[in-house]
């Protein structure tokens, strides 16, 4: 596990976010949350949220300010 939080791969478009979560579900990853729209965060903030094998924690995310 990765004691430092998560990482986080930032993408030009929604549709990349999109994308990249339909290849972690294709793989087997484990996908803890999204992808959708987090309203709680600044701007337009579109991710989503998953995990490796080895249990790291990493996000796709499309973000406006």
């Amino acid at each position: 596990m990765n004691p430092f939080g998560h990482v986080d791969i930032r993408v030009t478009s929604r549709e990349e976010v999109e994308l990249l979560a339909a290849v972690v579900r294709s793989a087997g990853g484990r996908i803890t949350s999204g992808p959708k729209v987090y309203p709680e965060y600044r701007g337009t903030y579109f991710a989503v949220f998953f995990e490796d094998p080895s249990g790291n924690r990493l996000e796709v995310v499309y973000r406006t300010i």
